[in-house]
């Protein structure tokens, strides 16, 4: 019951539940094993003669999963916000969290330069019939 707990609200009793932690963990792991697959297919087939499209869609596979390694690391960050500050409560002081919020810009910033993302623009949103 406690791990169900931890995955619908990310905290059991004030804090991280230390279960959904380890399962990002696990992921992270997942995500570099699956990029580093990804980048070796890409680069054996530029050696080999795969053919340009195909690798520029394994290149563009190796940054979505960039992207989402990224975003993952973001929601664990702000578990770990949630978690820091239930440890120390009104101790809690502001240069501590400070470091937690500047690696998540970091990370929306990494994000950000991806070629998944700059070589694909966010669509402009659907204008209403009538405006």
């Amino acid at each position: 019951e406690k791990e169900g707990a931890g995955e619908a609200g990310g905290e059991v009793g004030g804090e991280v539940d230390d279960g959904l932690l380890a399962k990002f963990d696990r992921l992270f792991i997942v995500y570099n094993d699956a990029m580093r697959l990804v980048a070796k297919e890409a680069a054996d087939g530029k050696t080999s003669g795969m053919s340009d499209e195909r690798v520029a869609e394994l290149e563009l596979l190796h940054s979505y999963l960039g992207y989402h390694r990224l975003l993952h690391t973001v929601r664990r960050n702000l578990l770990l916000i949630e978690q820091h500050k239930a440890k120390l409560g009104a101790a809690s002081k502001c240069h501590e969290l400070v470091r937690f919020y500047d690696a998540i810009a970091q990370n929306i910033t990494d994000m950000a330069a991806l070629p998944v993302v700059t070589s694909h623009p966010t669509p402009a949103p659907a204008t209403p019939p009538g405006f």
